[in-house]
């Protein structure tokens, strides 16, 4: 995805990244290239899922689907969107996708 500010809204990324995790077209070791045109894009995917939860709810599509790429994980500190996205950065550094 080639995100401009605003151009799409955090449900829309969300959608986007949930129907390719729930086709299996997803490497849990590549999703950052697999998903964003550049590192730009993804940091603007993490900055909107920070935020998400400031006046919405992660449904539990979106959160199954960013458990998938942070590697199943299922623990206490992966609910809010703002630990949602600290995983899915942490797993993307760990993994060498950034």
């Amino acid at each position: 995805m080639s995100i401009n500010d605003g151009e799409l809204s955090g449900a829309e990324i969300f959608d986007n990244i949930t129907l390719a995790a729930e086709a299996g077209l997803l490497d849990t070791d590549k999703w950052v290239k697999q998903l964003f045109a550049d590192l730009e894009d993804f940091e603007y995917f993490l900055n909107e899922l920070a935020q998400y939860n400031a006046s919405y709810t992660i449904c539990d599509r979106w959160w199954h689907a960013f458990s998938q790429l942070a590697c199943g994980k299922d623990t206490p500190g992966f609910s809010t969107s703002k630990e949602i996205a600290a995983g899915l950065y942490k797993h993307a550094s760990e993994t060498g996708q950034i």
